[in-house]
């Protein structure tokens, strides 16, 4: 038997280690959900076994809540507020040509006055127009 047929053989003993290890971890996470599930139920009951007591008629059906953002409110876009600071750079770049290739961020924090002309500038072009 050379080092060869050795290695395979560790490599081997090896897999079935991990595999082994592996099945126990899924096997335990599986029995954990069980227990989980098995605790939501006994709480369940015990809310409910309270409210009858107090004199409350217990849920019949519980729900999932789920939250959904309101379709009326616009929700703030990473995508359009990038957009929307490249143009404020454009802006900066144009009013002073030495801050090309800077950081949005750089100019907000080091030259305010700067960009908030900029800033003006461009809500002046691209603002909202009144109706």
């Amino acid at each position: 038997m050379g080092i060869s047929h050795a290695i395979a053989i560790t490599g081997a003993v090896l897999l079935a280690i991990g595999v082994a290890l592996v099945m126990a971890f899924f096997r335990q996470i599986r029995k954990l959900e069980g227990e989980i599930a098995e605790a939501r139920l006994r709480e369940q009951k015990l809310i409910d076994k309270m409210l009858m007591k107090a004199g409350y008629t217990p849920v019949l059906e519980r729900e999932q809540v789920v939250k959904i953002p309101d379709p009326e409110v616009k929700q703030p876009h990473f995508i359009e507020e990038a957009f929307r600071l490249d143009a404020i750079m454009e802006e900066v770049e144009q009013i002073n040509p030495e801050m090309k290739g800077r950081d949005a961020d750089y100019v907000q924090q080091l030259y305010p006055a700067l960009w908030m002309e900029a800033e003006a500038r461009f809500e002046g072009i691209h603002g909202k127009m009144r109706v």
